[in-house]
Parts: structure tokens; sequence; C-alpha cells
């Protein structure tokens, strides 16, 4: 997540294309600073999710691909 006090366009594609889960300019509220750490919460935990499920799938077929990318 990147918070910054020079929001532009620009640094915003730049900060989402490198990899930066959220754009917070400021100032911000507590309740937008909330609502992202929320889906950030939500987020690891679906990660979390799909790394047991892919672990279970590969002790019952090792061999399978089951190669994934974070969005």
């Amino acid at each position: 997540m990147v918070v910054t006090a020079y929001a532009t366009i620009e640094s915003a594609v730049e900060a989402m294309r490198r990899g930066a889960f959220d754009y917070l300019p400021k100032p911000f509220t507590p309740d937008q600073l909330r609502v992202v750490l929320d889906r950030i919460a939500k987020m690891r935990k679906l990660q979390f999710q799909v790394d047991e499920l892919e672990e279970q799938v590969r002790s019952v077929v090792p061999e399978i691909d089951l190669a994934t990318e974070n969005l």
C-alpha cells in the first residue's frame, strides 16, 4: 500500500504497476484506511486458503502443476 501527500494519476499508475496493493492519498480518514486494511487482510486470507488447497491437491496428485500468480 502506498500512502502519499503528492498524489498524481501517474504516481498511482506507477505504484500499482510495481505491485502496490492500493494507493491512498493524504489526507485520508480512518475509515478509508480501515477499508484498505480490511481488503488486504481478506486477500491474504484467500491466498493462504489457495496455498493450502494446492498443497492438498499435490498430496493426492503430486505430478499436477498448479502454478498460480498473485494479482
